[in-house]
């Protein structure tokens, strides 16, 4: 009689320990899943603000007497070094007497995910004189 006693306890555990790994390979999926769009949240976050960024660098560079050409490779250059995966699918710099606008589209694959738009007044204040507070 202890014999099977001890043998039924046997086949409880091996059952306990299948069920153990079936919980234990279900829940890390859903830990991986948080994770991974959690990951993704932040990296879209980054990107967007990056891109604002740039595109405001862009624009005080379209303020400048640099080529349109040269902003818009400077551009390109520092967002293609900042954000590996993705790229700027289009890109329009403007520039005239009173404003500089830029419009950027940035694609993952084929899809288009972000477009920042922007515009700066011109002519920008220029260097701060001896005397005059900034405000």
């Amino acid at each position: 009689m202890p014999l099977r006693l001890a043998q039924r306890n046997q086949a409880y555990l091996s059952n306990q320990r299948g069920s153990a790994v079936v919980e234990t390979s279900l829940s890390m999926t859903v830990v991986a899943t948080v994770i991974v769009g959690g990951m993704s949240i932040l990296y879209f976050s980054f990107t967007r603000v990056w891109l604002n960024h740039s595109s405001y660098e862009g624009l005080i560079c379209l303020s400048t007497r640099a080529a349109q050409g040269e902003c818009e490779a400077r551009f390109r250059n520092d967002t293609a070094n900042a954000i590996p995966i993705g790229r700027v699918s289009e890109l329009h710099m403007t520039r005239s007497k009173h404003q500089a606008k830029i419009d950027v589209r940035f694609s993952y694959g084929q899809q288009t995910v972000l477009s920042v738009h922007d515009s700066l007044n011109l002519p920008l204040r220029g260097p701060i004189k001896k005397g005059e507070e900034f405000l």
